[in-house]
């Protein structure tokens, strides 16, 4: 993952995983390659860093706001996008289309959702 941060491109990171409650507070979790299951908290991703050319997080999980939240306060992010709701694939793909597609065509963020 820290490999992704230090790649030069356009300040968009875009994280797929799923989001779960522990009981005080919400983890990612992400398929390793050998196909076990890694937990990490907003400070651990945070962690990750560097997070300075990070310009537009899409953190598309079920359930991501509080931790979305957290994660740019951590990191210092001025924008993020996340969902408040239980998000289904399918949906998280049809999002992601029509969201790349109207940002490569120039509409402005707030619009392009």
């Amino acid at each position: 993952f820290r490999e992704v941060l230090l790649w030069p491109g356009p300040g968009i990171l875009h994280i797929s995983a799923h989001c779960v409650s522990t009981g005080r507070s919400q983890v990612v979790v992400f398929e390793e390659l050998n196909g076990e299951a890694s937990m990490m908290s907003a400070a651990d991703l945070a962690a990750c860093g560097p997070w300075d050319g990070v310009e537009l997080l899409v953190f598309l999980s079920c359930s991501s706001e509080a931790f979305a939240r957290e994660l740019t306060r951590l990191c210092g992010l001025r924008r993020a996008v996340c969902c408040s709701v239980q998000l289904l694939d399918r949906a998280a793909h049809l999002f992601s289309s029509t969201f790349y597609q109207a940002l490569g065509q120039g509409r402005a963020l707030l619009t392009a959702h």
